[in-house]
């Protein structure tokens, strides 16, 4: 006996005869065998059970393959779900922006870049109160030209303290009060460059040597040995940032040849030799500058006399400076002068009382034994 076999059908099982005892089977046994009616016969008919069969298993791996079809199809319809989006469009190049929805506003702006809502720098209602001295002058300047608000401050610049913080002025006051208190109480003012080189005098505040201002180059000395560890060019870019407005430094001005002695000869109205050889003249009356120079100053006065026809003729010399300690020698007339030293006559007689030795400062000599600046 056969059976057909498919996908989640059955199969019939082959059949066999079992004694069941005399009288009580369905079947008797001949060649083959035969019904006879229900307990007539011998034999009965047996099912043998081997396990499941093949129509039950083939049920399961068909189940099984339709479960995991449906659950790759779940999959796929959750990820496609996820990652698709729904694409809207809108007409961008109208002149109704006002009335657009946000979702037509933000792609417009993401797309074409027409009606994006463009964020203010500051908020002018922050601190509004207090915004005189709470504001930076940015917001305030932003705020009052764009949204009219914060600027109290052209009628509020008096409450401005100018000796409040004084010291430290350059760095503690805003742009706003530096002009105000220099405008009006001429404080806070930046200082106004007077020359720059490196033989200038250094104004910077901090007094490194415990005395007077110093010039630029005596600065980049000490900050060197002090500062900056013996490097010239540190020294130098530290005094001239520090000194920005009086001092020009550069390493040419430490590596020059040590200078030369030279001499100036002077006499009477028309008679000078200068340090550099050149003669010159001075015709007038008055004060003039021989020498002006940060170290040296030498000033002379010219008169005229009997027997200088007109003209000018030199009536004292004035010598004073760093260079003898900022005293003061006065040299006068042949005739009618004196020479002194801090208003102190010295050197009365040329032949007797020729040399004076002021604290150090050289010698003072007086005597007849100079060269002419020419023949006459």
């Amino acid at each position: 006996m056969a059976a057909n076999v498919g996908c989640c059908g059955g199969e019939e099982e082959p059949l066999t005869m079992g004694y069941m005892g005399a009288g009580r089977g369905s079947y008797i046994q001949e060649t083959t065998y035969k019904f006879v009616g229900h307990t007539k016969g011998d034999f009965q008919i047996n099912v043998q059970k081997k396990g499941m069969s093949k129509a039950v298993l083939a049920a399961i791996i068909c189940g099984a393959i339709l479960a995991l079809l449906a659950l790759a199809a779940l999959i796929w319809f959750l990820i496609w779900s996820a990652t698709t989006t729904t694409t809207m469009t809108f007409q961008c190049h109208t002149n109704d922006d006002a009335l657009w929805s946000t979702v037509r506003r933000e792609y417009c702006c993401a797309n074409h870049g027409i009606a994006c809502k463009v964020s203010d720098p500051f908020d002018c209602d922050a601190g509004l109160v207090n915004s005189v001295i709470g504001w930076s002058d940015s917001k305030r300047n932003w705020c009052c030209t764009n949204k009219q608000k914060g600027c109290s401050l052209n009628k509020a610049v008096h409450d401005y303290d100018c000796d409040a913080g004084l010291s430290n002025w350059e760095h503690g006051w805003s742009d706003s009060k530096k002009s105000w208190c220099c405008a009006h109480k001429d404080k806070g003012c930046t200082p106004k460059c007077l020359t720059e080189n490196c033989d200038a005098t250094c104004y910077h505040d901090v007094d490194h040597k415990g005395h007077g201002h110093v010039t630029c180059r005596d600065r980049v000395d000490w900050a060197k040995e002090n500062v900056e560890s013996n490097s010239l060019l540190a020294a130098i870019n530290l005094v001239n940032k520090e000194c920005s407005c009086q001092c020009s430094c550069n390493a040419e001005d430490f590596t020059r040849g040590a200078p030369q002695l030279q001499t100036c000869l002077m006499w009477g109205a028309t008679h000078f030799k200068t340090f550099d050889g050149e003669d010159a003249r001075h015709y007038g009356e008055g004060i003039a500058w021989i020498v002006k120079a940060e170290k040296v100053k030498v000033q002379s006065r010219f008169l005229e006399t009997e027997f200088s026809n007109g003209m000018g003729a030199m009536h004292n010399i004035v010598f004073s400076g760093p260079f003898i300690g900022d005293h003061t020698l006065k040299i006068g007339a042949l005739n009618t002068g004196k020479i002194t030293w801090d208003d102190n006559v010295i050197l009365t007689d040329y032949q007797k009382d020729n040399t004076f030795d002021p604290d150090g400062y050289g010698k003072i000599i007086y005597d007849d034994q100079r060269q002419l600046v020419d023949g006459a």
